[in-house]
């Protein structure tokens, strides 16, 4: 609904004077009763955690909003207290900031938690982008990016409150939270059981139940509106044993317009990150009766943010994890020492593969202090009598994840913590109750736990549960008595320590390994057939590899009939020809699927392999989804089975005609072993472009990329 700009927001709803009356008397009233019931809890702090909700203000269960996607609800409303430049979650899924929005402002010393829409803080380049903006000019200034179009997502994402801000008590890193798109609303008010309620008899507000709910004993629930915010009528305890059960309270805050407030406890209005018209943006809306997240609003009109995240995946127990790195790294999931991610295990010293009880010079193996190295040394002026040999990365037989996971492991290099830190987001945090930082990929979700360990001198072990150091393979070369580590502090940031660290000391170890891209992938497929995880020629699965025309095993400089194996045109065929009319003088033979001597695949690969079918090209279609995406930088296909969640990547490879490429990074054709039948001057190829693939046909002659399968052993 959009309002006339020259009526108020409450003589949009209310039809009388009277009424309108008494709805701020209960405003007030409401405002009173809320405040003496909030001093009640004045001992809650920041730090304060109710049942239901994890260490950083996640709800414990999960809500669908749309058939992939599933979120945490933050632990309450958004709110902003100016003068500390200061964001929180509200204490309580209840509470809310009241009658503080009246006095909202630059440097007001309280909480505010009603705000224009997309004032996370960030200067997009729209004029009222500040959580304490009041403009009522919501045509104009409320716009990420100048425009009326632009959403609070993609290039403008961080004009969304939760990408854009480190939240107190919701873990203190951007890019944690975000708000819902009206889609997702919608959905979830569609698919999940929701009724209004009140709490202690004074907050009222709409209830969400998660995906796996059970009703705490002794209490009911009705998913109905009937009697309004009185149909679900609760005690404090009631509440918090509801909610320890994961259900979601979102209370019915009102609105604010400039700084003046209205229908607080009548209606709830939460925004939205999707646009609705030149003049306003969906919002969520629910009063006595009605609930809908389709009503288009002005963007000027302060209303509440309650934040999400996505669902964390499990940590992986015991094991390589794939964070999604553009090197394609794998990280061990536990440290060197331990079987379990919050395990601290045991302490090296730098380039030393085994523990001991005291980590000092005079126990160090490769050297008796900083001017008297025996090894990893670039300068004679700190190596024994002068030694020095130019070593600045550990050896295997001095690498303590070598040692122990064998020739494919080693401790991260410098560079490869650095591609973890900037492809993954990192939060302190607590994991099985201990405390750390957890590492999620920007790219696949998955996560690695790094405890804080602390760090061993000589005999004694120091800031463990509040510090953790990781070495890294890299020597500090400006002083190489030192070496690069990974530190991590509880303090929530998360860096290098720019000027190394004593290799003396003992510090934890995780390991590192380079990935085997070249695998067979079971998809799960009906035929059971498996299918490479490269293409021919390619050592990466984002490598475009060779091109080969069809029933041809090598490369050549041009792809042309006039060097085709097997005729110099599409009428004079010399094998693989089924109709007199495309053959040498009347030329026919009865192959129509390629000989393992012609076969691309089989020639590269042997043991069993070859090229798909056309058939085997259409299974693969039928039985997976395909996410146009890029992996390292390369654009192309993820392939995702929907039997088993296993996947492959097809680079948009193009094709090769005559001398050219055509097509690389739009588009991707693969061949099959397939011959188009009566029709033989072609074959059947596997063919796609961002939104679209299928199988079709073309000339013989054309240098197609080849992947290969394998069936069933």
């Amino acid at each position: 609904m959009v309002y006339n700009q020259s009526i108020t927001l409450s003589c949009c709803w209310i039809a009388n004077n009277r009424t309108k009356t008494m709805i701020k008397n209960l405003f007030v009233l409401g405002v009173i009763v809320t405040v003496f019931l909030n001093s009640t809890l004045a001992q809650v702090t920041d730090s304060y955690r109710p049942s239901g909700f994890d260490y950083n203000g996640a709800s414990i269960k999960t809500f669908s909003v749309s058939d992939s996607t599933a979120v945490q609800f933050s632990r309450g409303n958004l709110q902003y207290n100016a003068a500390l430049d200061k964001w929180r979650f509200a204490l309580r899924q209840y509470s809310t900031a009241c009658g503080d929005n009246n006095n909202i402002a630059e440097d007001y010393d309280g909480w505010i938690d009603l705000f224009g829409w997309g004032t996370s803080g960030w200067n997009s380049g729209a004029t009222a982008y500040q959580p304490w903006s009041t403009s009522e000019n919501y045509e104009q200034d409320y716009n990420p990016g100048g425009s009326y179009e632009n959403s609070l997502t993609g290039a403008y994402a961080n004009a969304d409150w939760g990408i854009y801000n480190k939240i107190e008590n919701g873990g203190k890193y951007a890019g944690m939270w975000r708000t819902l798109t009206a889609d997702e609303w919608q959905y979830l008010l569609s698919n999940h059981s929701t009724g209004f309620a009140t709490i202690q008899g004074v907050y009222k507000g709409l209830v969400i139940l998660p995906d796996d709910w059970t009703l705490p004993e002794g209490l009911s629930f009705a998913p109905y509106y009937s009697s309004g915010y009185g149909t679900n009528q609760y005690t404090i305890a009631e509440w918090q044993r509801m909610e320890a059960a994961g259900a979601i309270f979102l209370p019915a805050a009102g609105l604010r317009t400039g700084s003046e407030l209205s229908e607080f406890g009548v209606y709830g209005e939460y925004w939205t990150s999707s646009v609705s018209s030149s003049v306003s943006v969906k919002a969520l809306r629910f009063w006595t009766g009605n609930t809908s997240a389709g009503y288009g609003e002005y963007r000027n009109v302060g209303r509440s943010v309650r934040l999400v995240r996505r669902v964390q995946k499990p940590l992986v127990q015991k094991g390589w994890v794939d964070m999604g790195l553009p090197s394609g790294t794998l990280w061990y999931s536990c440290n060197i020492g331990t079987t379990k991610p919050q395990g601290y295990g045991a302490y090296f010293a730098w380039g030393e593969t085994r523990p001991k009880s005291e980590y000092s010079w005079d126990t160090y193996a490769h050297g008796t202090g900083e001017n008297a190295l025996t090894k990893y040394c670039n300068s004679a002026s700190y190596g024994l009598d002068g030694f020095s040999d130019g070593l600045t990365v550990l050896q295997p037989g001095d690498d303590g994840a070598t040692t122990a996971f064998g020739s494919s492991a080693h401790i991260p290099t410098k560079d490869e913590w650095q591609e973890l830190l900037d492809n993954c987001t990192s939060e302190w945090t607590k994991y099985n109750g201990v405390s750390g930082t957890m590492f999620t990929s920007n790219t696949n979700g998955n996560r690695l736990f790094l405890p804080a360990a602390g760090n061993k001198q000589g005999t004694e072990l120091n800031d463990i549960g509040t510090y953790g150091n990781y070495w890294s393979a890299s020597l500090y070369t400006t002083s190489p008595w030192r070496a690069w580590s990974l530190g991590l502090y509880y303090s929530g940031t998360v860096s290098y320590m720019e000027n190394g660290m004593y290799r003396n000391l003992g510090f934890s170890v995780r390991a590192v390994k380079s990935p085997n891209y070249q695998e067979w992938v079971d998809l799960g497929l009906p035929s059971g057939t498996k299918w490479y995880s490269c293409n021919i020629g390619a050592t990466k699965p984002w490598e475009y590899g060779s091109y080969f025309a069809w029933g041809e095993t090598t490369t050549k400089e041009t792809y042309d009939w006039s060097n085709y194996a097997y005729g110099d045109s599409d009428t004079t065929l010399t094998k693989y020809c089924d109709n007199a009319d495309y053959g040498l003088n009347g030329f026919t033979d009865t192959l129509t699927v390629l000989q393992p001597g012609d076969d691309a695949a089989t020639v590269k690969l042997g043991g069993g392999a070859r090229t798909p079918t056309k058939a085997e090209w259409q299974e693969l279609i039928d039985n997976c989804t395909w996410e146009w995406t890029t992996m390292n930088g390369v654009n192309g296909y993820k392939v995702t089975s929907n039997a088993n969640g296993a996947s492959l990547f097809l680079p948009a490879a193009g094709y090769r005609g005559g001398s050219s490429l055509y097509g690389d990074g739009t588009h991707g054709y693969y061949s099959s072993s397939s011959l188009v039948e009566s029709l033989p001057g072609g074959a059947w190829r596997m063919g796609f472009h961002s939104g679209i693939q299928g199988v079709g046909s073309s000339y013989r002659h054309y240098g197609d990329s080849v992947r290969a399968v394998r069936s069933q052993n």
